[in-house]
């Protein structure tokens, strides 16, 4: 199983939309280079793994992709409908799905971190978690 990971972060690096769309292109040539290792069977399944779910889809528009891995995007604290119906779309064309981080970074299970970001009690902005 290989992977472009966290091409939502390689491509928020952009400055603006033209930027962002070069990155972008960038990710699909990495996709095209998977895919011919599939054809030639030295891989067996290709995906993504991301934190921003609307990265993932934009990707499995292009993209044949056989698994995804949804970090902090589907979570006992978020799970918009808009992801629900793009998880059941995904099932429907028998994409393996795979949930990360549904603990928020390990937080709801005692971790210091809150998706990923170092959080503290004594903080204002924080103080809602705890």
């Amino acid at each position: 199983m290989v992977s472009v990971h966290d091409a939502d972060e390689y491509i928020s690096i952009a400055k603006n939309e033209e930027e962002a769309a070069r990155l972008y292109t960038d990710v699909l040539a990495a996709y095209r280079a998977l895919s011919d290792l599939k054809k030639q069977g030295k891989v067996n399944a290709i995906g993504v793994g991301a934190k921003d779910w609307r990265t993932i889809r934009k990707i499995a528009n292009d993209v044949d992709l056989d698994w995804v891995m949804f970090a902090n995007s589907l979570t006992i604290l978020k799970h918009p409908e808009e992801l629900l119906n793009f998880i059941q779309e995904l099932e429907n064309k028998g994409v393996l799905i795979i949930n990360s981080a549904v603990f928020h970074s390990g937080f709801l299970i005692g971790s210091d971190y809150f998706d990923y970001k170092l959080i503290k009690p004594d903080n204002e902005e924080h103080k809602r978690l705890f």
